[in-house]
């Protein structure tokens, strides 16, 4: 799961008195980021009353003189309603507008997300802020600042406050735990301004950042943002910082972020930032890169030089700990030929008792048929080697590990497996029971002629894999015990008649397999409940007093229902 940096817990008395405040410098860059307007009025003369919102002249008399009048002077008296001007007073690009075309002024509303970024004694502070300019009242608006978030950082401390807005009209949140105006700090550290998702599209993540030159003055000087960031070039008001927020709170536990950034390895950084992962494997604690990465000087150059990710670091560590040699680039190679992350990919390479990789990739190529390896070949071979090592068979012998008939050899295999399985089988249905039940609450679902259940015991899980020719039975252990979990469909019909099998983790569907290879892609009204049920999930499985699901309203249900 991705997680942004966790917070350190601070007082927000401490936090409140040491904040900067916001200079009269500060807001007028911030003024700056806004359009500017020239508003006017004509005179049967020709003069012309000005407005300007860029430099705040108020009602200031632009008289026309055709005699002595500059060539630019004439061109501005002569611009109409809506057209691209240059202010006369301080040269800003504007747009000029008549005040009788223009009354209400409501389509000039302008949003902005702004964070004021101070150091104060090393620490930095990131104060957001939604900001806005309103020409419905005035035609000379001061830019209003509403409180979003406010970011700390040091080094080793990162930690965030957020503003409690009143959105009920009633002094409180929308929760009613909270009034208004009141600060709460946050469990980690985040981008204060995301961007809209679903209905909410048309909203623009990250913010404009006043004071970013003020970021080499504090202790996180040599993080490195201003490096990755654009390739330096966001020093300038008007940049949108998407990720200053992470990136801040990642270097303050990660302090390797600038040697990383350095380096080049943007896509590390990615992962670490934007991804959100926790670099496992990397010793973090050390300040050279090669005992950081365990890997000597020239691998590490090679790193740099290729954009090495953390799970190709991953997978290459793992192949030349199994004595398997293997370049950065092939390994970013053998990456591409699957849908399954690198190191994922390695640890089924490193299963294969011995045998080189390249003979295992050319094993695979030969039985996808083509140069690109299937993923349901692959899943195929790692579950034949599970049920293999189960059933005990010798994966020392070359004929027995990469079998030439692989689908033909799963079978038997699995086969064998749920056998032994089913003779094996000691369930205590009373330590099942508790779990059953919870899964039933979670995963039960009912849809037109179509049912999905949870097992009533593991045998039965057994009984599945062998009617529908497939592994499932292999799970069996896995699901008594809460690793995995494997599910049922089936039809009302016929209740007592294996379908389809599912495994699922959490409110992810792994795989799905019926009695045939082209039972793994649902189709029809099989694919329509499905991702009802995947939908009913996701949204917490919903019940009504009845018991059953409670299913979002919409057409598709309707017709299914």
């Amino acid at each position: 799961m991705k997680k942004d940096t966790k917070a350190t817990q601070l007082d927000w008395e401490s936090i409140d008195r040491t904040r900067p405040t916001i200079s009269a410098q500060d807001m007028e860059r911030a003024e700056d980021l806004f359009h500017c307007y020239v508003f006017y009025t004509s005179t049967p003369k020709g003069d012309r009353t000005l407005w300007t919102s860029c430099c705040h002249k108020d009602g200031i008399t632009y008289e026309r003189n055709q005699r002595t009048e500059p060539p630019a002077h004439a061109v501005f008296l002569r611009a109409t309603h809506n057209e691209t001007v240059v202010c006369p007073y301080c040269g800003k690009t504007a747009t000029l507008k008549n005040v009788g075309k223009s009354k209400s002024r409501k389509k000039l509303l302008e949003y902005q997300n702004i964070g004021f970024l101070h150091c104060v004694n090393g620490a930095v502070y990131i104060q957001s802020y939604y900001a806005y300019k309103d020409y419905e009242a005035s035609l000379l608006p001061c830019v209003t600042l509403q409180p979003k978030a406010i970011a700390y950082f040091k080094k080793g401390t990162a930690a965030q406050f957020k503003h409690c807005h009143d959105w009920t009209g009633l002094g409180m949140t929308p929760a009613g735990k909270r009034r208004a105006g009141q600060w709460e700090q946050t469990k980690t550290v985040y981008d204060p301004f995301p961007g809209g998702m679903g209905y909410y599209t048309m909203l623009n993540g990250g913010m404009q950042i006043i004071g970013i030159e003020r970021l080499a003055q504090s202790e996180l000087a040599y993080s490195g943002y201003l490096d990755y960031e654009n390739g330096g070039q966001c020093t300038t008001d008007g940049y949108v910082h998407d990720v200053i927020i992470r990136y801040l709170a990642a270097y303050t536990q990660r302090p390797q972020l600038e040697m990383m950034v350095k380096m080049k390895l943007r896509d590390m950084v990615c992962d670490l930032v934007i991804q959100r992962r926790k670099g496992k494997g990397i010793h973090w604690e050390e300040t050279d890169p090669r005992k950081a990465f365990g890997v000597n000087g020239r691998e590490l150059a090679t790193m740099a030089e290729l954009n090495i990710t953390f799970a190709e670091l991953r997978g290459y560590r793992k192949l030349k700990q199994a004595g398997m040699r293997m370049e950065f680039s092939a390994v970013r190679e053998l990456g591409k030929m699957f849908s399954f992350p690198v190191d994922t990919i390695v640890d089924l390479c490193t299963t294969g008792c011995g045998v080189s990789t390249s003979k295992l990739i050319a094993y695979l190529r030969k039985q996808s048929g083509s140069q690109s390896i299937k993923s349901e070949v692959l899943i195929l071979w790692k579950d034949y080697i599970g049920a293999a090592k189960y059933c005990g068979y010798d994966l020392n012998d070359l004929q027995v590990l990469l079998p030439k008939q692989l689908k033909a050899a799963h079978d038997g295999a699995t086969q064998t497996e749920n056998q032994l399985r089913h003779e094996n089988e000691v369930t205590d249905n009373s330590g099942y029971g508790a779990r059953r039940q919870a899964l039933e609450k979670r995963y039960g679902f009912q849809c037109g002629d179509y049912f999905i259940r949870p097992p009533s015991a593991s045998r039965e899980i057994v009984a599945e894999g062998n009617i529908l020719g497939h592994c499932v039975g292999r799970y069996a252990g896995g699901h008594a015990r809460g690793t995995t979990t494997i599910l049922f469909m089936r039809r009302n019909s016929q209740p007592f008649t294996p379908m389809m099998t599912i495994e699922m983790n959490g409110n992810t569907m792994m795989q799905i397999q019926g009695k045939s290879k082209t039972d793994r892609v649902p189709k029809g009204e099989v694919k329509q409940v499905l991702d009802q049920w995947l939908l009913w999930v996701s949204g917490g499985s919903k019940r009504d007093k009845q018991g059953n699901p409670r299913l979002p309203k919409s057409k598709q249900n309707a017709s299914i229902a």
